[in-house]
């Protein structure tokens, strides 16, 4: 995460106009860490701006956007507050890129939310910790065109037993786009787990993600025991999941960029 900041003042707490430059695929400091320094200085009414982008402390594996908007976004910035050039125009006050790597802007952030998508599963199957490549898939189906922006909530009701250890129970969920194969922005949400035998309910927040979805489009909801993201959770049990609701937060107020 970069922030791009200026101070004149000295000796006293105080914020200054900062423009928040983001990976989405950065899985060192997630989208979540941006957009909460960001309403702070928002909610104390700091000039600020936010830039998301396909970079960070990750792999970009899709198509590649301007290599230099973040760049030029931060000159009109220090320009417009270093040098006081009250002249520069800066730009939107959110900026962003989805899967395929085209640009988004907002005048605001966040934009104006739309109606979510949202998803059931009922999984009789069990998933065994001992087995990394044996996940659990939920479709979600796209009607009509959508924006998905934000953080996705996922519910899960399960039962499960795992031998004894130090190292803790985990599941971890994760979305995929079917078309390209690959994980939104490469994130993967770590989900604890009690495996005692009895029956749980639990409402997790996902990674924030950024997606365009046309009509018919789809994503994969998995739900893995392992993954190279995090270290190893302990293994040789099983988890059965008896219902899966995960529903994606949706925007209307994103435009093409120019």
């Amino acid at each position: 995460m970069v922030q791009v900041s200026w101070s004149r003042r000295r000796g006293r707490a105080h914020h200054d106009p900062t423009l928040f430059i983001q990976g989405i695929v950065d899985t060192l400091f997630t989208l979540d860490e941006a957009v909460t320094n960001y309403e702070v200085l928002k909610a104390q009414g700091v000039p600020t701006a936010m830039i998301w982008f396909c970079g960070g402390h990750g792999v970009c594996l899709t198509k590649a956007s301007d290599k230099t908007y973040n760049g030029r976004a931060a000159i009109e910035w220090l320009a417009r507050y270093v040098k006081n050039d009250t002249a520069v125009k800066l730009g939107p006050g959110f900026s962003t890129v989805d899967q395929i790597g085209d640009r988004f802007v907002s005048d605001a952030s966040p934009p104006a939310p739309g109606a979510p998508v949202a998803a059931l599963g009922s999984i009789a199957n069990a998933i065994t910790s001992a087995r990394a490549t044996n996940d659990l898939d939920v479709s979600i189906d796209f009607a009509k065109p959508a924006r998905v922006l934000g953080a996705p909530k996922l519910t899960v009701t399960y039962k499960g037993t795992a031998s004894p250890g130090e190292k803790p129970t985990r599941v971890f969920a994760q979305l995929v786009d079917p078309t390209t194969g690959l994980v939104l922005g490469n994130q993967t949400t770590p989900m604890k787990v009690e495996l005692d035998g009895a029956s749980h309910t639990l409402t997790v927040p996902l990674e924030m993600i950024v997606f365009s979805a046309t009509v018919g489009a789809k994503l994969t909801l998995q739900l893995v025991a392992s993954t190279v993201a995090y270290a190893e959770s302990r293994l040789g049990g099983s988890v059965d999941f008896s219902a899966i609701d995960v529903s994606l937060p949706t925007t209307t107020g994103l435009r093409p960029a120019k």
